[in-house]
């Protein structure tokens, strides 16, 4: 999560999941914006009152699997209020911003490249912004048009 802005990172094995979150973090704690993993490989969806919650896997809170290092610990939150799904593709998909939503959380869907952590962060820290919900909503909105 990054300030109110709960994010679900979705895609293949090796694709950048991980490596996205940490940039994420990284780049928005220097930006003087809170931000947390919730959790690195499993996590828990609920619905509630038209929301998505994600909560972190009991045995997997404050943890994150650093390819080719192992299992670090990291600044963590038990629980977020979903805003978007983040979907890294193999190939060189083309970032866009779908109509519909995703088909799991009914959330927007941010589709991403996968191994291009820096144009991926920079395109998710510009739609964040402040971290404030209703103007990602409305940075959303506006793309997609």
């Amino acid at each position: 999560m990054v300030g109110e802005i709960g994010l679900l990172i979705v895609g293949p094995s090796g694709s950048g999941k991980t490596s996205l979150a940490l940039a994420l973090m990284e780049r928005a704690n220097d930006r003087g914006l809170f931000s947390a993993l919730v959790c690195d490989d499993q996590v828990v969806l609920s619905q509630a009152n038209g929301h998505t919650l994600a909560r972190a896997h009991p045995t997997l809170v404050g943890q994150a699997e650093l390819s080719g290092i192992g299992i670090a610990t990291v600044r963590s939150r038990p629980a977020a209020l979903l805003r978007a799904v983040l979907s890294l593709a193999n190939g060189d998909a083309p970032r866009d911003f779908d109509a519909a939503v995703d088909d799991t959380t009914s959330l927007p869907l941010i589709r991403l490249g996968a191994r291009r952590c820096n144009a991926n962060c920079m395109l998710v820290l510009t739609l964040i912004g402040d971290g404030e919900p209703r103007r990602f909503e409305h940075r959303l909105k506006a793309m997609a048009a």
